[in-house]
């Protein structure tokens, strides 16, 4: 997983949704499509793709500050149990 989807699961966990790559151009293809296209040259159409993020009082502060120190928990937590798991290899050697 890239930083960016784990960035995302945590951003997802306030409710919103996020939209993978492929996810985006699936909808956006979409919108491109001819049924759609005679659509709009009655209306206007509004593809509202955001996901709910414009709802969050504050994206910065979730992703900058709340994400990022939850990733850093986890990979401190992950780099403690990785040295404990090769000081109790090196032990069980001698």
């Amino acid at each position: 997983m890239d930083a960016t989807n784990m960035v995302a699961h945590d951003v997802e966990s306030d409710g919103v949704r996020t939209f993978s790559a492929k996810e985006m151009a699936f909808n956006i293809l979409g919108l491109m499509h001819p049924l759609l296209f005679s659509i709009t040259q009655v209306e206007p159409i509004w593809a509202d793709l955001n996901g709910g993020m414009d709802c969050l009082p504050d994206l910065a502060e979730i992703t900058t500050r709340r994400v990022r120190r939850n990733l850093n928990k986890k990979s401190e937590l992950r780099r403690a149990i990785a040295r404990d798991t090769q000081l109790i290899s090196r032990s069980s050697i001698v």
